[in-house]
């Protein structure tokens, strides 16, 4: 694993500091089974993935640890038993993470999007560490018209409503799941109220996971990017997690939401990168237009579930 995966500024072999090493090791236990509409969700043997077209993506690897390149040998075995031609997985920490970039090129691979795992400690300092603008409040879901709200914002502003409110076990009233719409009025805190505002400008939610917050979810509307929403979402949601107990914010973090993050106190630590492989024995697709076409879905199909946060 080099200095980039391991954290900014670290050197290889050499031992992580505290935050970092609860940063990665938390990064690597985030684990989910989202899958998008019109896909085949599949467990066959150790392998959890799902099959959307020609391509599977690996979701899930429940065996032990073990040479990553006999459980890509094995994943792809199992896909190609499924039908698929190609094989997505994300690189970089967990099962594949000393999958090398020789061992990468020699398996024809294509980097399809790369994710950065930012994260920051939740303490006292939130309520006051991110510059909101007073036009935009946040407040949490709590009705079951919000939730449709919240659905509303995210389909206008992904195209597809969050597929996590399709889960069978998803319940508004659970109090690890926590879901959030920003509004515009004259004036706003950090607090994430409870009462209607004004014009519905994003949303976003964040699960807990012991003294963790996992942020996932942001979904700013064309209109109002740029303006300080997302900042204001996330503002918001450590204010909330604060309040929860949590110690950890978490965000797995595309390429349009990284850089504002690590500008309002978070760290990147390490990166995973979506990672395309073809299946032996199947006919090759053309490198170029499949590679082209998929950079701008690669990461919705490996289950983001964000305007640049992924679930």
């Amino acid at each position: 694993m080099n200095v980039e995966e391991r954290g900014v500024g670290v050197v290889p072999d050499a031992p992580l500091d505290p935050m970092a090493s609860a940063v990665l090791a938390e990064s690597v236990a985030w684990r989910s089974s989202w899958h998008p509409d019109g896909s085949r969700h599949l467990v066959d043997g150790d392998f959890e993935f799902y099959l959307h077209g020609a391509d599977a993506t690996l979701l899930r690897f429940h065996g032990p640890d073990g040479d990553p390149r006999r459980i890509l040998d094995d994943a792809l075995r199992t896909v190609s038993a499924h039908g698929a031609s190609g094989l997505r997985i994300a690189m970089g920490l967990g099962t594949f993470a000393d999958l090398d970039d020789a061992e990468v090129t020699r398996r024809g691979g294509t980097l399809v999007a790369v994710v950065d795992v930012v994260a920051r400690a939740v303490d006292a300092s939130v309520a006051n560490s991110v510059p909101v603008p007073t036009e935009i409040a946040v407040r949490r879901v709590q009705t079951a018209d919000d939730l449709a709200l919240f659905a509303s914002i995210s389909e206008r502003a992904w195209g597809f409503a969050p597929p996590v409110l399709a889960d069978p076990g998803f319940d508004v009233g659970d109090p690890t799941t926590r879901l959030f719409i920003a509004e515009r009025v004259s004036s706003a805190a950090c607090s994430a109220s409870a009462e209607p505002a004004g014009d519905h400008v994003g949303a976003g939610g964040f699960e807990l996971a012991g003294p963790t917050a996992r942020f996932w979810g942001a979904a700013i509307l064309p209109a109002y990017r740029g303006r300080g929403a997302y900042r204001a979402l996330v503002a918001a949601r450590l204010c909330d997690a604060l309040g929860c107990g949590a110690r950890l914010a978490l965000v797995h973090a595309e390429q349009t939401s990284s850089p504002i993050l690590q500008r309002i106190g978070f760290a990147r630590y390490a990166q995973r990168r979506l990672t395309w492989f073809p299946v032996p024995g199947h006919v090759d697709r053309a490198q170029g237009s499949w590679a082209q076409g998929s950079r701008a879905q690669g990461s919705r199909a490996q289950g983001s579930r964000a305007q640049g946060e992924q679930r």
